[in-house]
């Protein structure tokens, strides 16, 4: 929600300056107007493209999440010295994430309540996927939580390359189609 406000006034403060630079230089409040509108727009394409980004982002950090629980579990640390560690030695972009997931461990106590805090906080499938598989383990018993760990990153690696593959695919004909639209015959 504060990204989201944050976002909404840099927009609208980007649009209010344009709007004064056109009054300023042209004198003119309909040519203002008109500036202003695509100023506008401007802006929320942008927010559009840079959410859009920081989400890619996020999908394609997990797997190297897994990479580092499987490196952490396997060297003889708990599944909560694991999580921890990603919050000084895991992917930049989830680190804030984990050192939250940290401090709320300390206060609390409690592994599950923390986690499940930690996956409504990150709200991505492969966030989902790995917690829920560190939650049963916690319930049930880990023995074969490395070679859980070792599927799930595979899987998120092919997933990773068909969304690539698929986007690539959807460029072309996208582009293909504005090249038609624009063909004179």
């Amino acid at each position: 929600i504060i990204k989201g406000n944050r976002n909404f006034l840099s927009c609208a403060l980007n649009s209010i300056g344009v709007s004064i630079v056109v009054l300023a230089w042209t004198k003119s409040m309909v040519g203002t107007f008109a500036f202003l509108c695509f100023a506008v727009g401007l802006a929320g394409a942008s927010g559009r493209n840079r959410g859009r980004r920081e989400a890619v982002a996020m999908v394609q950090v997990w797997p190297e999440v897994t990479d580092h629980l499987i490196s952490a579990i396997h060297s003889g640390l708990s599944l909560s010295d694991a999580l921890v560690g990603l919050g000084n030695r895991g992917p930049e972009k989830v680190r804030p994430y984990f050192l939250t997931f940290h401090q709320e461990l300390l206060t609390s106590g409690d592994f599950v309540d923390s986690t499940q805090k930690l996956k409504e906080r990150l709200d991505s499938p492969g966030s989902d996927q790995i917690l829920e598989a560190i939650l049963l383990a916690k319930s049930l018993g880990g023995s074969e939580l490395l070679q859980i760990f070792r599927t799930l990153g595979d899987f998120l690696r092919q997933d990773l390359a068909l969304r690539k593959e698929i986007e690539i695919k959807h460029g072309w004909i996208k582009n293909s189609a504005h090249l038609s639209s624009a063909a004179p015959w």
